[in-house]
């Protein structure tokens, strides 16, 4: 399923389209061991982080790198303002139970 929601997001994108199925195999595992390992974690923690800062904080990581997120104090400084609501609302549909993920 991750993989399918991977291909629908960046389909329209020129590198994604570019590389092979064996970097977009890498690609796919890295991305979803990084989504499932967060989202076990946030759970084992009670969920007390709000969603919106458990997407920014590993986007901050990816982006930014350790160097950028310690240079930050652990503040997601990626998504604020405007920003911060697209978030917000892309978490509420994403997170939204649908009948295509059955």
């Amino acid at each position: 399923m991750m993989n399918h929601v991977i291909d629908l997001t960046w389909s329209q994108s020129s590198k994604y389209k570019a590389l092979d199925t064996l970097h977009r195999n890498i690609l796919h595992t890295f991305l979803n061991s990084l989504s499932v390992g967060i989202y076990i974690q946030w759970a084992a923690d009670g969920k007390k982080m709000p969603m919106e800062d458990v997407i920014a904080l590993p986007n901050q990581l990816l982006h930014e790198g350790i160097d950028g997120f310690f240079n930050s104090e652990g503040k997601c400084k990626i998504f604020v303002g405007k920003r911060k609501e697209k978030i917000k609302k892309r978490v509420q549909r994403t997170c939204t139970p649908s009948h295509n993920m059955l």
